[in-house]
């Protein structure tokens, strides 16, 4: 057998997981080498200008994303003959990743930030991924966890087949180079134990990021624990089949690869440019089954391949593996039935009556010497004690039940503090964003403060729910985040909105407040809507149930900032910037607070920020503009008996209960006030005979299906016989999961915006019907009714919906297409074409006079006006002559007469003597 074929025998791709993995990993022996010069496998009529991605799949098919042009080009198994896929809705694509099941996702939209996935048969993609940002990097591991490197944002998120929620793996959003941030982050890599690598490109780094944790480690380059070698912008990262990096050094203009000997250069060692051996920022790279080099040449605009030599490798280093090795994945569920016993909730949600009433002049209850200027957050435990923090200071501010004065301060660094809130066991979770980019929590007991949340940025609003999750309002990326204290994973998982402001039912515009309920509703102060956005778990679009764009009639609002709730689901809103605290209830909404205007006055508010409860159903109020904390008293609640009260509240996922049900009164307890003289007392619930019945009068049944509920979509619930606490879910067709809560099928209620009607075309596709005057896929694009449409007269033709208007220029012109023109603008350029008549025929005389003198004297030698040129020229002489530059005459003239006889002295025939005839003359000497 020859060499040759010993060499490609040998060189087998190892697979880790032969079902899922798409690409190439392969093993090469610790000296294998390149050829230097590389051949051009395309250049730029084909991959277009400046390329970025490319992709080679285990069968060798090579992908390549032309962004010129807005397509991607395919060579199906190393053949030399194309095909090429134009994608619609393609905009300059970045990156591109495809699975082991041929589905190309491609980085689509310039503007919005959108994956589609697409096959080579089809012609319109399907989005299943919006990031607000373009993906640098695309990459899918084997759990079909989908990852976006976010270069803008600087972070990495994913996103699971299942889901729609995006959660940042790596990265805070904010540019750093510091262990758990990123800048400018380009191709990224997940190995088989989902781990994480980055090309950290502004930071000249590759970036290694456990799984499940948000610090990471240099591996390669600028500050790494190891001596490697000098990184510039990496933009491209893999690994072989035995863990050694291959590294796109972009700004070196190299390819630079790992082995058991360290880091070298492998590939355009010299310095850049367009001949064989060089390149010019590259970008990507791939490899073949062969182990040959394929890099994409961005500044060349050309993909070149660098062969592997196979001679290089001693046979005896390279190891072929064709075992194929499975991963068997075990979920383990629990139908358990999971109670919240009443004294886990850390805030006062009361219950009133309809008619509960507050006076509307409040009281001042803090001012600024005591919790200085710009008033935000604000937090009242069941204990009735109270959070605040002055932001001059930066120090938390403590009141004790019934306080007026401060009984403790803790000193701090909290000058930009917003969010804030305190668990049950009385930490004090408190932003630090703008300083730090973190949450801190403080805890009374041990005095001290520890970081339990990255964000990057300032929490406006924080909340910590039954499940230890917590939230965070990340104001200024227009989104809200949460991450789990249950576990160290320093994950963060995007709930609602996107990196990018907007309105539509998945986007925020710099929310502020929040609120979790019972059922992990999430509701959002939508500051820059004027709205409130209900999230129901898991669910990315929101539902408007206040303010702009509600689907019922509500109450208008104007830059909402707090939000709360009462035992009956009753909302609370401070409306911000209408200076109002505004409530709904059986009627309706209303404004019960600051309902006329802003002012100093006691019924009057000035920016209010951030409303709480106390035990007796006081309201507190932050002000930002008045910088003090405004107190309300409840003067009214004769709804009942008792003035609010606990009950008995059942939770999904909360604290597991191990006691039979006839132990709940161990851990359930009912709290009530009296109306006068407000006093406490404790109600201890009876043991039940019947273990199947609960409630203080054991008439309630205590099956998991009757009160929990837990099946969602419409699905059945069967109660178990195995455990107290087992059932199941029937789920209806299209929805799978323990409790129906997968939602598999194609036409969702969202699938289609703007009431367009979705119908199931197959199994596997669908088609949109659009309402008038919307279209494209998922009816997405309002139709532009300006597309054929000319306006006259310079007119700007404006798109409406079902409709359009040409917008003329000033009030000269009218008319449905500005085809009118005012009476007074005809006259005005009648006249003004008279007067532009005239002066061309001005000016067209004097240019003709000119040519005309020109010829006759230059043609002919006739000049016309030579004579006149001459006598001037002589009266200019004489005057130089005689003029007296000098002399005061010059100013003042001396005169002289001169006397000239005419006529001689003669005696007449009459003999009288005859006087002379004298003529005077006068002449002026100048």
């Amino acid at each position: 057998m020859s060499n040759t074929i010993v060499w490609i025998v040998l060189l087998i791709i190892e697979h880790v997981s032969s079902s899922s993995v798409s690409f190439n990993q392969l093993k090469f022996c610790s000296n294998a080498t390149w050829n230097l010069n590389a051949t051009t496998f395309a250049s730029n009529i084909t991959v277009g200008s400046k390329p970025y991605a490319i992709f080679i799949d285990n069968n060798n098919t090579i992908y390549v994303a032309n962004q010129q042009h807005n397509r991607i080009v395919i060579w199906p198994q190393g053949n030399s003959t194309l095909t090429t896929l134009s994608l619609a809705n393609l905009s300059t694509p970045m990156s591109l990743f495809v699975t082991y099941s041929r589905y190309i996702y491609v980085d689509s939209d310039n503007l919005t930030g959108r994956i589609d996935k697409w096959t080579i048969n089809s012609t319109v993609g399907i989005p299943v991924m919006y990031t607000c940002n373009k993906c640098y990097g695309i990459f899918i591991d084997d759990r079909n966890m989908m990852y976006c490197s976010m270069s803008t944002a600087h972070r990495i998120v994913t996103m699971s087949s299942n889901s729609t929620s995006l959660t940042t793996v790596a990265g805070t959003g904010a540019s750093g180079s510091t262990v758990f941030t990123l800048s400018g982050p380009s191709g990224i890599f997940v190995d088989t134990s989902y781990n994480l690598y980055v090309a950290d490109t502004n930071n000249h780094r590759i970036q290694f990021f456990r799984s499940g944790e948000l610090n990471g480690t240099t591996l390669v380059g600028n500050k790494s624990l190891m001596a490697t070698i000098p990184l510039k912008n990496p933009t491209g990262v893999t690994l072989d089949a035995n863990g050694y990096l291959f590294i796109a050094d972009k700004g070196n203009n190299r390819i630079v690869g790992s082995g058991p000997n360290g880091y070298r250069c492998i590939a355009g060692c010299n310095s850049s440019g367009p001949t064989p051996s060089r390149l010019s920022s590259p970008y990507s790279i791939g490899f073949d089954s062969f182990g040959n080099l394929f890099v994409v040449d961005n500044g060349n605009s050309r993909i070149q391949k660098f062969n592997l030599i196979n001679s290089s490798c001693n046979y005896t280093e390279i190891t072929s593996t064709t075992t194929l090795t499975t991963t068997k994945i075990t979920s383990v569920q629990s139908n358990s039935i999971n109670f919240i016993p009443s004294n886990v909730v850390s805030y006062n949600r009361l219950k009133f009556c309809s008619s509960a009433s507050w006076n509307p002049n409040g009281i001042t209850f803090s001012t600024n010497e005591t919790t200085g200027t710009q008033n935000f957050g604000l937090f009242i435990d069941r204990n009735n004690t109270i959070y605040t923090v002055n932001r001059d200071t930066g120090d938390i501010l403590i009141w004790s039940s019934n306080s007026t004065n401060v009984t403790r301060r803790i000193s701090g660094n909290y000058t930009t503090a917003r969010g804030l809130f305190v668990s049950i066991a009385g930490d004090i979770y408190i932003d630090n964003g703008y300083q730090n980019g973190q949450v801190e929590k403080y805890s009374l007991t041990d005095n001290i403060s520890t970081p339990v949340m990255f964000v990057g940025q300032q929490c406006f609003g924080l909340f910590l729910d039954f499940n230890n999750t917590l939230y965070c309002s990340k104001n200024g990326f227009h989104q809200i985040v949460t991450k789990s204290l249950n576990t160290n994973s320093g994950s963060i998982k995007i709930v609602a909105g996107r990196d990018c402001a907007g309105s539509l039912p998945n986007q925020l515009n710099a929310p502020h407040g929040l609120f979790v309920n019972i059922n992990f509703d999430l509701y959002v102060a939508d500051y820059g809507n004027n709205r409130i956005q209900l999230f129901r778990p898991g669910e990315l679009n929101g539902t408007t149930v206040a303010g702009n764009t509600s689907i019922n009639t509500t109450i208008s609002l104007y830059n909402p900032t707090g939000i709360t709730f009462d035992a009956e689901d009753n909302i609370y809103i401070v409306d911000k910037s209408n200076q109002r605290i505004v409530v709904s209830g059986p009627t309706g909404f209303r404004c019960f607070l600051g309902c006329n205007g802003s002012g100093l006055l006691p019924y009057q508010m000035n920016a209010p920020q951030i409303l709480s409860f106390d035990i007796y159903g006081n309201i507190y109020v932050t002000e930002w503009a008045n910088n003090r904390i405004k107190q309300f008293f409840i003067v009214n609640n004769s709804c009942g008996k008792y003035l609010l009260k606990f009950t008995l509240r059942f939770l999904k996922k909360s604290f597991l209960l191990d006691e039979p049900t006839t132990q709940l009164s161990t851990v359930v307890t009912t709290v009530s006030y009296q109306k006068a003289n407000v006093s406490s007392t404790v109600l201890i619930l009876p043991s039940c005979l019947n273990q199947n019945q609960i409630g203080s009068n054991c008439n309630h049944s205590s099956a998991p299906c009757d009160i929990l509920m837990p099946c969602q979509n419409s699905g059945t619930c069967i109660n178990g016989n195995k455990t107290v606490n087992d059932y199941s879910c029937v789920c209806l067709s299209g929805f799978n999961g323990t409790q129906c809560e997968v939602d598999n099928r194609l036409c969702k209620p969202n699938t289609c915006q703007n009431n367009g009607k979705c119908t199931e075309t197959s199994s596997t596709t669908f088609e949109c019907s659009c309402r008038s005057g919307w279209t494209n896929t998922y009816c997405e694009t309002k139709e532009n009714y300006c597309e054929n449409i000319t306006c006259l007269n310079n007119g700007i033709c404006r798109p409406l919906l079902l409709n359009f208007t040409c917008e003329c220029l000033g009030t000269s012109y009218s008319g449905r297409y500005c085809e009118n023109r005012e009476q007074t603008t005809v006259v005005r350029q009648a006249v003004s074409r008279s007067f532009s008549y005239i002066a061309i025929i001005f000016i067209s005389s004097v240019a003709t006079f000119i040519i005309v003198m020109d010829v006759l004297k230059y043609v002919f030698g006739i000049d016309l006006t030579k004579g006149d040129y001459q006598e001037l020229a002589r009266k200019r002489r004489r005057w130089r002559r005689y003029r007296p530059w000098h002399s005061k005459e010059a100013k003042h003239p001396k005169q002289m007469q001169r006397l000239v006889y005419t006529n001689s002295l003669r005696v007449p025939s009459s003999g009288t003597l005859a006087m002379p005839n004298i003529s005077i003359i006068e002449e002026t000497i100048c």
